[in-house]
């Protein structure tokens, strides 16, 4: 499959599971309450730890790994089951202690609940790295949406039913059932696999800094989540939750289908020898033509979008999700950087970035949180822009680019970011928005940037101009197909 066609089948995967998971937030933030939504959080940020060790870089590895035979299959299979099966053990075993430290007893429910997803996971955990390799998104699509959709349509049900806080755990269950039935339905050939440990070593010391890495940045968000659970409330974790959710909402709609196919793309060309850094400069710029408007959009249209989406008792998230599109736009410039690092594999270095820059930044929520849940959320700007300096010094040593060659690849994506920004300050300024007035604002000022945004691509004649237009050449020769089959 070439990688414009997977570009496409992942867009259409992240918008098929966005539209779904948008939907479902709007219903759920009016069935549930902050500090319900909060419980179900904080046990999610313990088990985001718990998920990376779960994990143990099994996908990462098979994804580089240039000599795949079966018995590494059968090998990354008995770890999976080993790492799944202890933290299962684990969870299970520390959820009374989880309920004491948040002073909660819905926790230890969901967190019981949760474990029962981790002896379930590896049984299907192979499949999406392996189709993944070897470009299968098509597949991979059709499980993420059926899974988005068994989440979507079970935890709304039971919340209804009143479940209340234990909504989205037992959704969570379902949705991970289907995962597992879907991944293997996609690959046969690893069903009843037999588990062996026989390259356990090889996996594992590929792992250990994968793992190490990815535990890290868990540890930045994860971390976060619990400190202000223990220091402001559980609501307050679920008002931090809602002003993210705005970029949330931009990651599952375009980072989540740009990523999978550059990862695999960015490893297929470092197991075949070819430039890595080209490929990587072109996403980038790619990237940030869609992400800085996105964000500035986003940023000015905080209130609308919260009040809209979500209802007036989420408005505290407001500055929050504002402080978060300024954060997010300083890290969409190195958003894949620890990515590309795994797939070159040099996940080494990623681990050496990681446990450099994370720490720090929960040290920082520590310290903020006295002051409020703004204070809390300004700390992610200061971790943005250390990492933007960090990472770049470890990715230029693996894929030899430097900060001279980024600068260059998203010069007309600032300069876009800069003429799409003036509709929304327009409208955010002038426009009168308030309770009462937000939907049309909202609209207003979607349509302007829209179409300013398009006027601007061409007008500085950026680089995403020619997808725009094969786009556009595509749409027309199928609208064509359609008429004249209908003729």
């Amino acid at each position: 499959m070439s990688v414009r066609r997977s570009l496409f089948i992942q867009f259409l995967n992240s918008y098929s599971a966005a539209g779904i998971s948008f939907v479902s937030i709007i219903i759920l933030a009016r069935l549930l309450t902050p500090q319900e939504i909060g419980i179900f959080s904080v046990c999610m940020a313990f088990v985001g730890f718990l998920h990376t060790l779960r994990d143990f870089g099994i996908g990462a590895y098979l994804l580089q790994e240039r000599n795949l035979d079966a018995e590494i299959l059968r090998s990354a299979y008995g770890l999976a089951l080993l790492f799944g099966w202890t933290a299962a053990a684990v969870l299970a075993l520390s959820s009374g202690l989880v309920a004491d430290f948040f002073n909660e007893p819905g926790v230890r429910s969901v967190t019981l609940v949760l474990a029962v997803n981790f002896l379930l996971i590896p049984l299907g955990s192979l499949a999406i790295p392996l189709l993944k390799r070897d470009m299968h998104f098509v597949s991979i699509m059709k499980i993420n949406v059926a899974v988005s959709f068994a989440y979507a349509v079970s935890t709304i049900l039971f919340a209804l039913l009143g479940a209340g806080y234990m909504s989205m755990a037992w959704g969570t269950l379902v949705s991970t059932v289907v995962n597992v039935a879907g991944s293997l339905a996609a690959r046969r050939d690893l069903i009843g696999i037999r588990p062996s440990l026989r390259y356990a070593r090889r996996i594992i010391s590929f792992g250990a800094y994968s793992v190490g890495s990815n535990f890290i940045v868990a540890f930045g968000p994860n971390g976060t989540e619990i400190v202000i659970g223990r220091m402001l409330g559980l609501s307050a974790v679920a008002l931090l939750g809602k002003g993210r959710s705005l970029i949330t909402l931009f990651q599952q709609a375009i980072m989540a289908f740009i990523m999978p196919v550059a990862g695999a793309m960015f490893a297929r060309q470092s197991r075949d020898g070819s430039d890595v850094g080209k490929s990587f400069l072109q996403v980038i710029g790619y990237l940030t033509a869609i992400g800085w408007p996105s964000y500035i959009f986003m940023g000015f249209m905080a209130f609308p979008i919260i009040d809209i989406l979500f209802g007036d008792q989420w408005y505290a998230a407001v500055p929050v999700a504002q402080i978060f599109c300024v954060a997010y736009s300083i890290a969409l410039l190195h958003s894949m950087n620890n990515m590309t690092m795994e797939a070159c594999g040099h996940a080494r270095a990623a681990f050496r970035y990681q446990i450099i820059l994370y720490p720090p930044t929960v040290l920082l929520v520590i310290a903020a949180a006295p002051f409020g849940l703004v204070a809390v959320a300004g700390t992610t700007i200061i971790s943005a822009t250390a990492g933007l300096i960090l990472s770049y010094m470890f990715l230029g040593k693996v894929i030899n680019i430097r900060a001279g060659q980024v600068a260059r690849a998203v010069r007309k994506s600032a300069l876009v970011a800069a003429i799409t920004s003036v509709p929304p300050a327009a409208v955010y300024f002038w426009g009168g928005i308030g309770p009462g007035n937000t939907v049309i604002p909202l609209l207003a000022a979607a349509v302007m940037t829209g179409l300013v945004w398009l006027a601007a691509v061409f007008a500085t004649d950026h680089e995403i101009k020619q997808e725009i237009l094969r786009l556009m050449r595509s749409i027309i020769e199928q609208m064509r197909r359609v008429v004249g089959s209908a003729a």
